[in-house]
C-alpha cells in the first residue's frame, strides 16, 4: 500500500475542487479540501515474454480520501484498475531503453 500527496508546486493538485468535475457532490460536501490517493496491487502482475515485446497485465486498486482540517481522512471512492501493457526493450550503444504502451 502506497500513500502520497503531490508536491505543492505540481501543476495539478489533488483537491476536491479539481475532482468536483467528476463528482459535484464531493465539492459540495468538502469544498476545496486536500485529498490523498492510496494505491496498491491486488495481485501479482502477469508477465509474458515474446520475441517482439514483453506483455503484462497489472491488477491494482486506488482509494481516494479527503483530508479534513483535523487530519481525519474520509474515504470517498475506490477504483479497481486493471491494465494490459506492452513493453518493447531497445539496446543502443550499450544502453538499455524501451517503450511501454497501454494496450487495454
Amino acid at each position: 500500500l502506497t500513500a502520497f500527496q503531490l508536491p505543492q508546486k505540481f501543476p495539478l493538485q489533488l483537491r476536491t475542487k479539481n475532482i468536483g468535475v467528476f463528482s459535484p457532490q464531493l465539492q459540495e460536501h468538502y469544498p476545496d479540501q486536500p485529498m490523498e490517493l492510496h494505491l496498491w496491487a491486488r495481485q501479482q502482475p502477469l508477465l509474458s515474454c515474446h520475441p517482439d515485446a514483453l506483455h503484462g497485465t497489472l491488477f491494482s486498486s486506488a482509494e481516494a480520501f479527503v483530508v479534513l482540517p483535523n487530519t481525519t481522512r474520509v474515504p470517498v471512492f475506490l477504483l479497481n484498475i486493471d491494465a494490459n501493457v506492452t513493453g518493447k526493450p531497445t539496446i543502443t550503444r550499450n544502453r538499455l531503453g524501451g517503450t511501454v504502451r497501454l494496450t487495454g
